[in-house]
């Protein structure tokens, strides 16, 4: 009688075991180091793009006919993963700028899946890269407006930080995530502004 019940708790221990492993598996992260979010309600996992500053451009290759860029590594200055090489093949979906160069902002869409080389390297599935040239005008603590050849007049909304290097008159370049609002006159949130013209005296 003793030996059987020694045998079923060793049988209900090895279980118990069986399901903690199981459990641990199923919860281990084997696909990459991406910063993942879960959205509210919605059992889709949603990955952030990356964003920066192209810093180099590794080993282009360009269609002879149209020019357009087919093949390339695209070394990017990110705040969340410092450098990281971005693949960019024919397969990868270009929206916005028909062509981009060292010191442009992007956004980058990948699938997750980062290695943990040095520096870290991803494949985008798309870049985003918009931009307007303008000249500032109505400068004010949170934005100013840019008047553009392609679009008018835009609204930039801008944080503190960014507006340090502004000024009225300048001639700017500025990134933004292709969002633009209906109203008028459009109002878009600046990732990166770069003066592109020194301000008129």
């Amino acid at each position: 009688m003793m030996k059987k019940l020694l045998i079923w708790l060793l049988i209900a221990a090895i279980g118990l075991a069986g399901i903690a492993l199981a459990e641990s598996t199923a919860n281990k992260d084997v696909t990459t180091d991406a910063d993942l979010v879960l959205e509210e309600g919605n059992d889709e996992t949603v990955i952030p793009p990356l964003q920066g500053v192209i810093q180099e451009i590794i080993s282009p290759e360009y269609h002879e006919e149209t020019g357009a860029l087919l093949s390339a590594t695209l070394v990017i200055d990110t705040e969340t993963h410092g450098l990281v090489e971005v693949h960019f093949t024919p397969e990868t979906v270009l929206e916005g700028a028909e062509d981009f160069a060292a010191g442009d902002y992007i956004f980058v869409q990948y699938n997750g899946m980062m290695t943990r080389s040095l520096p870290p390297q991803v494949t985008a599935e798309k870049i985003t890269a918009y931009r307007f040239i303008g000249t500032v005008s109505q400068l004010q603590e949170d934005g100013f407006m840019l008047s553009t050849q392609e679009a008018g007049d835009v609204r930039v909304n801008a944080l503190a930080e960014q507006l340090e290097k502004v000024e009225e008159g300048a001639q700017v370049t500025v990134y933004f995530n292709g969002v633009m609002t209906m109203s008028l006159p459009g109002q878009i949130s600046a990732a990166w502004i770069v003066a592109s013209a020194p301000v008129a005296e």
